[in-house]
């Protein structure tokens, strides 16, 4: 389904499933800057001559929650975004993209994915860091 300017109209449930999907990889990588972070942090406890308790785990009843919470919402907003651009642009959404270089299209929602997924990876790494 089209609207007037050409640009693509997801359903409600769709959108809902996008969010769904970027909740859970903002879970995964919450866990997956889990242990880099708390790895750093038991070595800098050992060279202050301290030791790690064991708790550092405690962290992720936290970080999970808000990381999910925040990718979805990020990723909702996102797809509503991209969706309002028009068809042609090489900025349109991967789903509705009708202009005529599709590799440019899709080198630039890798790279935008890219950028936000490193930058949140990084965020939730120092979140999880200045908790532990």
């Amino acid at each position: 389904m089209r609207n007037a300017e050409g640009s693509l109209k997801l359903g409600f449930w769709k959108k809902i499933s996008i969010g769904l999907l970027g909740g859970i990889a903002g879970e995964v990588a919450a866990f997956a800057v889990f242990f880099q972070a708390q790895s750093n942090w038991c070595r800098d406890m050992v060279a202050q001559g301290s030791y790690c308790d064991g708790q550092g785990p405690l962290v992720l009843i936290l970080t999970v929650p808000l990381s999910a919470v925040v990718a979805a919402t990020v990723s909702m907003l996102w797809t509503w975004a991209s969706l309002a651009i028009p068809a042609q642009s090489p900025w349109a959404s991967v789903f509705g993209y009708r202009g005529n270089n599709r590799l440019l299209n899709v080198a630039l929602v890798l790279a935008v994915q890219a950028v936000y997924w490193a930058i949140f990876a990084l965020a939730v790494y120092r979140l999880t860091r200045n908790l532990l």
